[in-house]
């Protein structure tokens, strides 16, 4: 979930490790509040050396914009654990 809308020129959002290996990606729907930028179902096809995020990593991420620029990276991020359902 993201803290802020995307940038207006944003399509996607990479997530990399610590040391700025990217990991996974996902598009961004403008407007939206969250991103999808890990999913692998039944038999969906992800990217080679895409690698899900975990509680307690520390990443960074960075948006492409429409041109195909990769942004600044983001200060480290530490993923936290999904809230438990009530």
């Amino acid at each position: 979930t993201l803290s802020g809308p995307p940038p207006r020129e944003a399509v996607a959002l990479v997530v990399a490790d610590a040391k700025g290996v990217a990991r996974s990606y996902g598009l961004v729907d403008t407007g939206e509040a969250s991103i999808t930028v890990y999913s692998q179902y039944r038999c969906s096809v992800v990217p080679k050396g895409t690698v899900d995020s975990a509680a307690g990593d520390k990443v960074v991420v960075r948006y492409v914009d429409n041109r195909g620029r990769l942004g600044a990276p983001s200060k480290p991020i530490e993923i936290a654990a999904a809230p438990s359902p009530k």
